[in-house]
């Protein structure tokens, strides 16, 4: 177990705190916008077209994986 709270030490040692605080706000100001908006279940309740559903989850999760990553290379120049 002590192995274990040393390697989340070691993590919260290394971390670049900017960038975890940048992600994790962006990952909550992402899932308020989405429970707010109720856009997941828009998305899938709507009698639509396979293509604007899949279009609409697509910007979802390439928004929520995609930022971090920008972020990450904004960090590292």
């Amino acid at each position: 177990m002590k192995e274990v709270f040393g390697f989340i030490r070691d993590y919260f040692r290394y971390v670049d705190k900017k960038l975890l605080t940048v992600c994790t706000l962006q990952s909550a100001i992402l899932i308020y916008l989405n429970y707010h908006y109720q856009l997941e279940s828009w998305l899938t309740t709507r009698k639509m077209l396979a293509w604007p559903a899949f279009a609409g989850h697509y910007l979802i999760f390439i928004t929520a994986l995609g930022l971090p990553y920008i972020f990450c290379s904004l960090a590292e120049k």
